[in-house]
């Protein structure tokens, strides 16, 4: 199954039953997680595995959920980051790789996030650095899909659709001359990493094309407290992941950097947006 295939099949699990996952497969995951790619190598991520769901599904409960909804599963995955520059976009790139090694075996997860209680989810786990962030959990676990799930899965979709791209592209280089083949390549892939999961789909994504470049800008949204961070820069990593996958998967093989002050001087964006990466491609190209 090729990364396009794995995409249009990749989905959140929010209803586990009892079996757990064996002990070799819960190993593999965290190691997966563990030795993931990362976006940005000077960042430290540790993921760390709750074997016992049940008694940590009843410490956070009030704390991590969906809709107020905590997913009883028999094991979870919980991230653990440093805070530097790039973190939450690094985070949603590399726990992206571990949920896909987790689909590879037919084992469910689901993002979840948890900033607003991340202090009494690392007094859980007996994390006392204060530089180190618990931003999202998954649980772990075999699909129980019943009448509850099926609801909030109507909820969820009810009046949302995936963006077309272009919904999702920004400025005048997408119809010039001079940028037309880089153009029309990357429409075909954004066109296939806009299936990447988000934060209920809303797709807080928009891209714009800078000669063979492109910019990936997220849309703000800060959450309060003494942390004041943009959360759907975690969705931007995630699609950061896709967009590079499918790309190498299409001839176009590249890296994502960190946007410069000098390069963002010839880049206009919205005062709603924030630019979080360019794609620049190396090599040769089919």
């Amino acid at each position: 199954m090729n990364i396009v295939e794995i995409l249009e099949n990749r989905r959140s699990i929010r209803k586990f039953d009892r079996r757990e996952v064996s002990s070799r497969q819960l190993a593999g995951l965290v190691d997966a997680g563990n030795t993931s790619i990362p976006l940005y190598k000077d960042i430290d991520v540790q993921f760390r595995l709750i074997r016992k769901g049940a008694d940590f599904a009843k410490k956070i409960s009030g704390s991590a959920g969906y809709f107020g909804i905590v997913f009883d599963a028999p094991h979870y995955i919980v991230s653990i980051s440093e805070k530097k520059e790039g973190f939450l976009e690094n985070l949603g790139y590399r726990m992206e790789q571990m949920m896909l090694k987790a689909q590879e075996e037919d084992i469910g997860t689901c993002w979840t996030e948890v900033f607003h209680y991340h202090d009494k989810i690392k007094e859980i786990l007996d994390i006392y650095d204060d530089s180190k962030l618990i931003l999202a959990v998954t649980p772990i676990g075999y699909e129980k899909e019943n009448f509850t799930d099926k609801m909030i899965k109507q909820v969820e979709n009810q009046g949302i659709s995936r963006k077309s791209v272009d919904e999702l592209i920004w400025g005048e280089d997408w119809n010039k001359e001079h940028t037309r083949k880089w153009a029309e390549r990357y429409k075909r892939i954004i066109d296939k990493a806009r299936l990447a999961p988000s934060c209920a789909n809303q797709q807080p994504w928009k891209f714009i094309l800078h000669h063979e470049h492109l910019v990936l800008c997220i849309k703000k949204e800060s959450v309060g407290g003494h942390l004041s961070i943009n959360m759907n820069r975690i969705d931007g990593g995630i699609v950061m992941l896709y967009f590079q996958l499918i790309a190498a998967h299409e001839g176009v093989r590249g890296v994502w950097k960190k946007v410069s002050s000098t390069e963002m001087m010839n880049i206009s964006i919205s005062d709603k947006h924030e630019a979080v990466g360019i794609f620049k491609p190396v090599g040769h190209y089919q």
